[in-house]
């Protein structure tokens, strides 16, 4: 059975170190801000910030980050008890309101059309605009990614790396383009 038991804790530092302790409540519940019990004594942190601490399935207790704000916190303990217990009765979570569906998130080809759209408002000579597609349309080819917030660090080291693999370039005449000396050991300039 999942321990299903979320605490709110607030983390201070004192005398150089950090540590986690209890925060303190008001009465009916209320939290006192910024406020941790020390030895069975309130001390008031203004640099403490919330986390809430709950068990996984492995059994290992995890600390989850909940912000500086006692409202906030409370919400984020609230939120972390509620999807513990639903999961716990395998009960399929609602959709938050503020959550971005599929058809919200900006697709790649919507963002390289609007990056295209403010070149042109930023009044980028044409010569340019059509460098930069040039290496956008590239880079397209080389990452199949649907959606913009799915591209990371690693798609634009591959992308790099890809580049590398590529074959130069033609001439107009035919001959092949020398490559590129830059981050190759194996050329020498004259």
């Amino acid at each position: 059975m999942a321990n299903r038991n979320a605490t709110l804790y607030i983390r201070i530092t004192k005398n150089g170190k950090s540590s986690f302790c209890k925060p303190v409540y008001q009465s009916k519940g209320r939290l006192k801000p910024q406020y941790a019990m020390i030895k069975g004594e309130p001390e008031h942190h203004k640099e403490g910030v919330y986390y809430i601490r709950f068990g996984t399935d492995g059994g290992k207790q995890q600390f989850v980050l909940a912000g500086k704000d006692h409202y906030v916190a409370l919400d984020k303990l609230e939120e972390k008890k509620r999807w513990l217990r639903d999961r716990e009765r395998q009960v399929i979570p609602q959709t938050p309101v503020n959550a971005k569906t599929e058809s919200s998130r900006l697709s790649t080809d919507d963002a390289v059309e609007q990056y295209y759209k403010n070149l042109h408002s930023e009044g980028k000579d044409p010569k340019t605009i059509r460098a930069y597609k040039v290496a956008v349309e590239e880079f397209r080819k080389s990452c199949t990614k649907k959606f913009l917030s799915e591209i990371g660090r690693q798609d634009l080291i591959d992308f790099m790396g890809w580049l590398r693999k590529q074959p130069p370039k033609l001439r107009k005449d035919g001959t092949p383009r020398k490559p590129r000396s830059s981050g190759d050991p194996n050329c020498q300039r004259r």
